[in-house]
């Protein structure tokens, strides 16, 4: 009982330093969005946002499941006599392999720089799509600290990491802003990811003690690749999930959709202070399967999903009521239409989260590959989805097969989790355990 009350103090002390950090860098990014819209023109804002978008999905290609692993791995071996030496050693690994990684999707979307920019982004701007080529890379190396922090459960770390790239920033496009270009705009963004990569750097090596290795050994490689696998699959399809909204309806109805789009946005990033409990749930949920504490595990996933299935519609009703208001005040009143986008990816969004924090709990327990399989279908239906609905409604549709992909999502995770949770509670009824 006492361990359970020391895991449950960990989990809400975590979530509430996270959600003060996220609930921060959220209105920042509002303020950053919101300093580009008024300064640049509606298509430059649009190219901009459809360029990140679609940045970010073909980076997400070097994620493959890294994150989570590395932050599984980190709160494994941080137990032990010599579990500095465990940490470094897989900290290590997870930099490795992300530089390979971030210079062959550098090297793709260079080889790919006419058509995307031609075809996709129909634009003649060079200068702004390298400098956030150069961002990406930063970000897929600066992705790398995030589950070293998570695994050690040091979240002030982590959203001191966050909170203060966003301040970079909202700092650097107020000083810029006056140029009213995409490639100024690119600037800041090139020169903060760097900053944060330092920053980032100086905390792992300096105040956790983190020593590069270069002669891991074949245990941590080993555990790597196994439980990459799947996990890849999931976080690949789940990152593709939140971008291809997007990256569709600009490729359908053009940047000028993508600009009113990404008015709803910004909105709905202030409601992501919710999307803390999967990263703070995962190295609990390692230390209680490693205890084998599924029950409850178990009773914390049905809290889960009661909690969201009440503040879902009410964050829909909240938010169907206010975001005519909320978009007046925070950017304009000719952007009105973007109200219904509002509601309906904010009260997604929370299904999203659902979904996302019960699968932390399902990799704990070895669901990796279920958990694959649940997010294939999943993506599917969302690229079905989207194309359908952004055809047939615009940006509404694209707000629209989001949302009904997260609720799609959350179903497939707890129909997993429930299937996890039978089979090891009878693996413990054999073992007389129970």
């Amino acid at each position: 009982m006492k361990g359970s009350n020391t895991h449950l103090r960990t989990f809400f002390s975590g979530s509430l330093i996270s959600i003060i950090g996220v609930g921060i860098t959220g209105i920042l990014n509002y303020f950053i969005r919101r300093t580009l819209f008024l300064n640049l023109s509606e298509v430059d804002y649009g190219t901009f946002y459809s360029t990140i978008a679609f940045l970010c999905i073909i980076g997400g290609f070097a994620e493959l499941g890294l994150s989570q692993t590395g932050a599984l791995l980190i709160a494994e071996k941080n137990t032990g006599p010599r579990k500095h030496e465990g940490i470094s050693s897989c900290f290590s690994a997870l930099l490795s392999l992300k530089i390979i990684l971030a210079l062959f999707v550098l090297l793709c979307l260079l080889c790919c720089r006419k058509w995307i920019l031609a075809d996709y982004l129909r634009t003649t701007n060079t200068l702004f799509y390298y400098l956030l080529l150069g961002m990406l890379f930063c970000q897929i190396l600066e992705s790398t600290f995030y589950p070293l922090f998570s695994g050690l459960k040091h979240f002030v770390s982590y959203n001191i990491l966050q909170v203060s790239k966003a301040l970079f920033l909202l700092t650097g496009i107020l000083i810029f802003s006056c140029a009213n270009q995409l490639s100024a705009v690119a600037v800041v963004f090139f020169s903060v990811s760097i900053a944060v990569l330092l920053i980032a750097g100086s905390i792992a090596f300096f105040r956790e003690k983190i020593r590069l290795c270069w002669n891991m050994d074949r245990e941590t490689w080993r555990r790597l690749f196994q439980l990459s696998g799947f996990i890849a699959v999931s976080t690949t399809l789940l990152n593709m999930m939140y971008y291809m909204d997007t990256v569709i309806l600009t490729t359908i109805k053009g940047v000028t959709s993508s600009a009113l789009y990404n008015v709803a946005l910004p909105i709905m990033q202030i409601v992501q202070a919710a999307m803390v409990f999967p990263l703070i749930i995962l190295p609990v949920a390692v230390q209680m399967s490693q205890k084998k504490r599924y029950t409850q595990l178990k009773q914390i996933s049905y809290w889960a999903i009661g909690i969201a299935l009440v503040v879902s519609p009410a964050t829909f009703l909240f938010f169907h009521l206010s975001s005519p208001w909320l978009i007046r005040i925070l950017f304009s009143g000719k952007y009105l239409a973007a109200a219904p986008a509002v509601s309906i990816l904010c009260s997604g969004l929370i299904f999203y989260t659902l979904g996302s924090f019960l699968m932390q709990i399902v990799l704990t327990m070895g669901g990796a590959r279920q958990m694959a399989l649940a997010t294939c279908i999943t993506a599917i239906c969302n690229f079905v989805l989207n194309w359908s609905l952004i055809t047939l409604f615009d940006y509404i549709g694209a707000a629209l097969a989001t949302a009904c992909s997260y609720l799609i999502f959350s179903v497939a995770a707890i129909i997993v989790l429930q299937r996890q949770l039978i089979e090891k509670q009878q693996e413990l009824y054999v073992d007389g355990i129970q």
